[in-house]
């Protein structure tokens, strides 16, 4: 079942006759290393696919504009500014034994997460100039897993990178799911998710146990993907006896049905929080229970699409982590609060009123690129950046 596809198409189709250019940056880098995946591409208009057989005109198009938001920022040369909001003057702090929600940390958390996405040889200079004492890099290609490991003083950092390509994110929103119980948590997680963190996971352990993870404490942190499978990492982490800290993710979609979210919740207690940019679309996928009826509106012609959303939707009740610090339009970083998914349906019901409108104007063409343009990285790290006051 493909949600983020069908509705990023959706999204898309009203806007795609609207062109727009950035700004060129110029700035020495080195182009990202391929990650190869064994994830086939999905097989499109088959009987066992309906949003494929929907949609499957529009396949190229909806190719190049999600990878505009989901894929690796360096392989847009011209998107990637996140450089210009890197620290130029400060060195990397965090309090750790901080018990609340920073923006000195999220900036700091953040410019892992992005960090994360350069090759290596780009990342490595960055630590040694930043004081980290020891890393140590961990890549699956059969997945694309990619993450890595760095001791701070006493302190260990650990970045998980988002996705590479649309092909994650479509293999990755099928909705399957997978026992909790396996990590001694109730509920269910999302197995897209979990086999990705599973393909790395052991490595993982491995170096944080070799820079004396269980006698240290633990940040964690990623980006979309990168955030599903930061908590995911932590809630597991947590259950062998690594001391995590904290957790803060950014763009992250949701990764558990109810009775998971609640569990991860009281286990972790506010040591958790989730940066969501704006309108970023993926932060709001799945969509909840209680944005059922708004998400669905969205395809009112579409009766078998409907009913496998409605199903997927009201079968895996996915819920959100609770203690959210949202990013608004001009770039002010809020204070952690306690999310409803209730706000999410706010959400859904603007975009269904941009639908409903016969003339769709400029409002909803800032809307649907704006749905996928404040879920790149460059951006976050920008407007954190921005909110901080750091130069």
């Amino acid at each position: 079942m493909r949600l983020f596809c069908a509705f990023g198409t959706l999204l898309l189709l009203n806007a795609f006759s609207v062109s727009f250019a950035a700004e060129p940056v110029e700035i020495e880098q080195q182009p990202l290393t391929e990650i190869s995946t064994a994830h086939s591409q999905p097989q499109y208009g088959s009987d066992s696919d309906p949003v494929g057989n929907l949609y499957s005109p529009f396949r190229q198009f909806l190719n190049l504009s999600l990878s505009f938001a989901t894929t690796s920022p360096v392989g847009f040369p011209l998107l990637d500014f996140g450089r210009r909001c890197f620290p130029s003057k400060k060195l990397f702090e965090i309090d750790p034994d901080a018990t609340s929600f920073s923006e000195s940390a999220a900036y700091w958390m953040v410019w892992l997460a992005r960090s994360s996405y350069y090759p290596i040889k780009a990342i490595e200079p960055m630590l040694q100039h930043h004081q980290f004492s020891e890393w140590k890099f961990i890549q699956v290609d059969r997945t694309g897993f990619y993450a890595f490991v760095a001791l701070w003083k006493d302190t260990l950092f650990l970045s998980f990178r988002g996705s590479q390509d649309l092909t994650d994110w479509m293999e990755n929103f099928d909705l399957a799911e997978s026992d909790a119980s396996q990590w001694g948590y109730r509920g269910k997680v999302h197995r897209g998710f979990d086999e990705v963190l599973q393909s790395g996971y052991d490595q993982v352990r491995s170096a944080l146990e070799a820079m004396g993870g269980k006698s240290r404490t633990i940040w964690v942190t990623g980006h979309s993907l990168g955030g599903a499978l930061s908590q995911l990492a932590a809630a597991r982490l947590s259950r062998e006896g690594f001391n995590i800290k904290s957790v803060y993710t950014f763009g992250q979609p949701r990764i558990g049905n109810d009775e998971f979210s609640n569990e991860f919740e009281s286990s972790f207690k506010g040591s958790v929080y989730r940066v969501v940019n704006n309108l970023d679309l993926a932060a709001r996928m799945p969509p909840p229970l209680q944005a059922a009826s708004e998400f669905l509106s969205l395809f009112p012609r579409h009766k078998q699409l409907q009913d496998t959303l409605r199903h997927a939707i009201h079968s895996r009740k996915y819920t959100h982590t609770k203690q959210t610090a949202s990013l608004n339009e001009s770039g002010k970083l809020g204070d952690a609060r306690q999310f409803q998914e209730e706000d999410d349906r706010i959400y859904w019901k603007s975009i269904q009123g941009g639908l409903l409108e016969k003339d769709l104007g400029s409002l909803w063409v800032k809307k649907s690129i704006g749905a996928l343009i404040d879920h790149h990285p460059d951006v976050y790290i920008c407007k954190v950046y921005k909110s901080v006051g750091f130069h």
